[in-house]
């Protein structure tokens, strides 16, 4: 996450809030903190920021609920995160399951563990993507926190000294208008807007050949998170709540799929069914 800090920023805790909707026609609207990316990142942050006081500002330029790839396993620090937050709750009435146990599958050897409850925490949970963002972008605006979705950061607004004051933004519409903020936070995920508006080098890269498949099947009789490591070739199984049809699975590059697509030889312990599903061409719905 990229900070652009104003020196200038002294009103952290005495601001008062500002209604969630901002006028269309508005040419310029006054933020405390401009968040860009309101997923689980940017929606954690613009939540925690308004429950100090501060007027803040999310945008997004996906759409409210909408999925994204990801992998959906939650260790024990960010359910009890979930938990303080009261997020968590929400997640739960989702359907997501419990997960009480992880097991690691080296070959024919399984090593189990089992997830002890905790700080008034059953378990751990894999949620989907269009129910812990939902859940985070509303507690945010719970907080008192605007939210804009379809909205693209065009370019960072700068004061005479060359100081960040703001941000300059485009609807789905593309309507422009300028948000003057004392803090503008970057959260908009690896290829960031903001770092690259702002000359931010890479510090640290690295190159993987490798493939990966990813997508959603029924039938898969899975008890807690699964992780399956062979010679040349891995696979995670993690049980998750079921809320949209399944998509065809995402392959990169194309030439490694048909080596990641053999569960037959990487999960041997999995029921017919479920490696038949893995095993398909197209998911089976859920």
């Amino acid at each position: 996450m990229l900070l652009l800090i104003n020196p200038n920023w002294t009103r952290l805790a005495t601001v008062r809030r500002r209604a969630n909707v901002i006028p269309v026609a508005a040419p310029s609207v006054d933020f405390d903190v401009v968040v860009v990316g309101a997923r689980c990142a940017g929606a954690a942050t613009a939540l925690l920021l308004a429950r100090r006081g501060l007027r803040v500002l999310a945008i997004d330029r996906g759409r409210y609920g909408s999925d994204t790839v990801s992998t959906h396993a939650l260790m024990r620090a960010g359910v009890v995160q979930l938990s303080r937050w009261g997020v968590l709750e929400g997640i739960k009435a989702a359907g997501t399951p419990v997960v009480r146990s992880t097991s690691f599958h080296y070959g024919d050897e399984v090593v189990a563990v089992q997830i002890k409850p905790q700080h008034d925490i059953d378990g751990l949970y894999g949620p989907r993507r269009t129910v812990i963002d939902r859940l985070l972008v509303d507690a945010a605006q719970q907080a008192g926190a605007s939210i804009m979705f379809e909205t693209q950061l065009v370019d960072l607004v700068r004061a005479d000294d060359g100081r960040v004051s703001g941000v300059r933004l485009k609807d789905g519409h593309d309507r422009e208008r300028q948000v003057s903020a004392d803090l503008v936070i970057g959260a908009d995920g690896v290829h960031s807007t903001v770092a690259r508006l702002v000359g931010s080098e890479p510090y640290r890269t690295g190159r993987h050949a490798t493939g990966v498949v990813f997508s959603y099947f029924s039938g898969a009789e899975f008890d807690g998170y699964h992780w399956y490591y062979n010679p040349g070739v891995s696979a995670g199984a993690i049980p998750l709540q079921m809320l949209v049809p399944a998509r065809r699975p995402v392959s990169q590059p194309a030439s490694t799929t048909r080596r990641i697509c053999r569960p037959r030889r990487l999960m041997p312990s999995c029921s017919a069914s479920t490696r038949w599903s893995w095993n398909a061409s197209s998911p089976v719905p859920v």
